[in-house]
């Protein structure tokens, strides 16, 4: 494969990627209750697809998580398995932990802040949210206790507005967590979302400037 087809799929990808964690995190958690589990899996699934096949650094090892994200995903809706359930959270985990790690990568090891080079930046971004998002899921699923949500039972969208919120560090207060685990862990998705930021800013910020300095030189 040459390298302008590297790019363009690249691109393309990013971009596409964009659009489904926009619509993940931004557009399903406001549909009505009884669709958003099917949506998710299914855009879930569309991230996964197009991940495999528009990331080229470790590229085996991402087809490979995708591949295990997507059959246990569907495996446990279609069987309704909740330790499978369970089990599809943590791949999620790691498959959009290794995804934010790639992107990091990716934005270290670029030469010019291009807009691919912004857009993988907001995916990374938007990918850590969901990272502590499915976590917080996944915990109150194990242990129902951790976090006082107002309505019981959440949603996969009640998770995702108090993990971003919590990233973010905005803290409305209408959902605390109450376990010694769940406050611990909250902390720390309020200072990993600010590290990332001033790591991702300190890196664009850098490349920038730099560029700038050459241009001028010439």
């Amino acid at each position: 494969m040459s390298k302008i087809t590297k790019h363009k799929i690249k691109f393309f990808g990013n971009y596409i990627m964009l659009g489904f964690v926009f619509t993940i995190v931004f557009i399903i958690p406001v549909i009505v209750i009884e669709h958003q589990a099917l949506l998710f899996n299914i855009i879930f699934s569309l991230i996964f697809v197009v991940s495999a096949f528009s990331m080229f650094k470790n590229a085996t090892k991402i087809k490979w998580l995708a591949f295990t994200a997507v059959v246990t995903e569907w495996i446990a809706v279609i069987y309704n398995l909740n330790e499978l359930e369970i089990l599809s959270k943590a791949v999620n985990i790691l498959f959009f932990s290794f995804m934010v790690f790639n992107y990091i990568l990716q934005i270290a090891q670029s030469k010019k802040v291009t807009g691919t080079v912004i857009v993988e930046s907001i995916n990374g971004y938007l990918m850590l949210g969901m990272v502590f998002s499915i976590f917080i899921a996944t915990v109150s699923v194990l242990d129902p206790g951790a976090f006082n949500f107002p309505k019981g039972e959440p949603t996969l969208g009640d998770c995702f507005y108090f993990g971003f919120v919590t990233l973010s560090t905005l803290g409305y207060g209408d959902i605390l967590p109450v376990s010694p685990f769940a406050r611990s862990f909250s902390t720390l998705t309020s200072v990993t979302g600010q590290i990332y930021v001033a790591i991702i800013m300190a890196m664009l910020v850098g490349k920038y400037t730099s560029n700038r300095d050459v241009d001028l030189e010439k």
